[in-house]
């Protein structure tokens, strides 16, 4: 009838877009078109179930669909019933008044913060990047600018790493650009004969702190004789703080994303501006600008309660903890009881309230804590060694996992025998490979499949279809798997299975593309079939000589 012919037709359909597409990215396609029919009906349209079973990555394709083409999506259930549903944004039945505010409100947030898109002036991978980036980045840098750069964001790379190991290693030092130089260049400037030589200076005090990084709106945080350095345009630090500055989206496209081009504050500038008006500061502002000790509270159920409380004497003594003490409830320091101090028990007499809402201010109450100053140990020379006694865990990787080490980098390389990811590719394609094994990336052959076929040619040829995928080589990825199809190999992505659908395809001599595989190593009667005991398609040069880019061969070494 007209509905079996139908159906029929639609099965043939499908089919073919299987056969044209691959099986993972017809599924993706009918995803889309789903989602595109939904987006086209009127508003008033009912919700739409999405298939269930969907592995992550397709979760993920729809809510990027979804979100492209203004529909709204929303997960129910659990598994394996969990499923996307579809829903129309607009003023029809499904969306109420609270959502429409929420989606408008949002919408309009995203577009405020959404920046014109900004002509990319570096172009990565077109040659001359390298140039066109310093003199974007660096305007007026030379070579040994260049240099500079890097020597300086080296010195913020040892920076952080004292700071985390030793302590700061410096109050004063900045990293003195906008941004970072690459990663050849920072192997050039990487001396370990010469580490960098910090100055340690002084920390900023609390309103010099935030006189460099409170911007002129926020001027209200700070005393008024401060804030006038801000606001006052005849102020000698009034280029600090601009009122028109540039916004760098760098490849991004959201505000929030860009790279904020203010000045550096200039520390000896700032000091001197502020000495004259720190003068003019009431006693409670000199007391919030001075830099006090850390205050420790103890609650009286605390273990260390009694033993603080006991310090206060008389006569007040420090209480020292170390890791021998009795008491020491796992912290090492020294405690120092706070003159005046209530103990638990005590009245409290809170400051006085200077806020508007006096029905909040606190009143006096009864502590039951006890406080006193904590005082750290002594610092030591961090050592970054193992325990004593450490038992280590087994390796889990082995020789053919080291990287290939160079004078001044690691050079990427595949794994070695057995084949995977390439390795000892003489073209210049950056896929190259060793033939061999391949990595299992977990796909295994179809249970009752036995057609005869190389199965470890096929695993390689999977492998470095996965390699292509990752670096983004789709076409590349596009061919090997026009490759397993024409040799009568089908892969199945969302179960990771593969089988024989044409065993004749799989077993007799079949013609791959020019291009893809060495005439000098096939007969001229009967070239072999592409996977027959050969190294597969892989995106990238091959060896002894192989083409480039996204065309490959079948050769023993490529």
């Amino acid at each position: 009838g007209k509905g079996g012919g139908g159906a029929a037709g639609d099965e043939d359909g499908a089919a073919a877009r299987i056969a044209a597409l691959g099986r993972d990215d017809a599924a993706l396609l009918e995803l889309l078109e789903t989602i595109r029919e939904f987006a086209a009906a009127p508003d008033c349209a009912p919700a739409k179930k999405m298939p269930s079973g969907l592995n992550g990555f397709q979760r993920a394709m729809v809510h990027q669909y979804c979100e492209e083409l203004c529909v709204r999506e929303e997960t129910r259930g659990e598994e394996p019933d969990r499923a996307i549903w579809l829903y129309k944004v607009g003023e029809g039945a499904n969306e109420s008044a609270a959502e429409r505010f929420k989606r408008e409100l949002s919408e309009l947030i995203k577009e405020k913060n959404t920046a014109p898109e900004q002509e990319d002036e570096v172009r990565l991978g077109v040659p001359g990047w390298k140039d066109r980036y310093y003199d974007a980045k660096f305007p007026g840098v030379d070579d040994a600018g260049r240099r500079e750069v890097a020597a300086a964001y080296v010195e913020g790379l040892q920076w952080v790493m004292r700071y985390y190991y030793d302590g700061c290693a410096s109050w004063k030092w900045f990293y003195p650009y906008h941004y970072a130089p690459f990663a050849a260049d920072l192997a050039a400037a990487i001396d370990p004969g010469q580490p960098a030589d910090f100055e340690l200076a002084r920390p900023f005090r609390p309103f010099e702190q935030l006189m460099g990084v409170l911007p002129p709106r926020s001027a209200h945080a700070l005393p008024e004789p401060l804030a006038q350095l801000m606001t006052d345009p005849g102020s000698e630090i009034a280029d600090f703080y601009p009122e028109d500055f540039a916004l760098d989206l760098n490849g991004k496209k959201f505000l929030w994303q860009a790279v904020v081009l203010l000045p550096f504050i200039d520390e000896a500038r700032l000091v001197d501006a502020m000495g004259e008006r720190l003068r003019k500061l009431s006693e409670d502002e000199r007391r919030r600008n001075s830099v006090g000790e850390p205050v420790l509270f103890l609650s009286d159920a605390h273990p260390l309660c009694a033993p603080l409380v006991a310090s206060y004497g008389p006569p007040p003594a420090p209480l020292v903890l170390t890791s021998c003490t009795e008491h020491s409830a796992s912290v090492a320091g020294t405690l120092t009881p706070l003159p005046g101090a209530p103990l638990p028990g005590g009245l409290c007499e809170p400051p006085p309230f200077c806020g508007i809402e006096v029905a909040k201010a606190l009143r006096p109450f009864t502590t039951s804590a006890a406080g006193a100053t904590f005082t750290l140990p002594p610092p030591a020379k961090h050592v970054p060694q193992l325990l004593p006694g450490l038992v280590p865990p087994s390796p889990l990787l082995g020789a053919c996992d080291a990287p290939c080490e160079s004078k001044r980098y690691v050079r990427a390389r595949g794994r070695g025998p057995p084949g995977g990811y390439g390795g000892k590719g003489g073209g210049k394609g950056g896929f190259g490979g060793h033939g061999g094994g391949g990595r299992d990336l977990g796909y295994r052959r179809l249970e009752g499949d036995r057609a005869p076929v190389d199965e470890q040619a096929v695993l390689d040829a999977i492998a470095r279809r996965a390699a292509a995928r990752q670096a983004r080589e789709f076409q590349a990825a596009d061919q090997i798997r026009a490759q397993l199809l024409a040799g009568g190999v089908e892969v199945d992505d969302r179960t990771k299975t593969w089988c024989v659908r044409d065993a004749r395809l799989a077993a007799g001599p079949v013609s791959p593309p020019p291009g893809y595989y060495s005439p000098s190593s096939a007969s001229p009667s009967s070239p072999p079939h592409p996977y027959a005991g050969r190294s597969p398609p892989h995106p990238g040069g091959g060896g002894g000589g192989g083409r480039e880019n996204t065309h490959v061969r079948f050769g023993g070494e490529g």
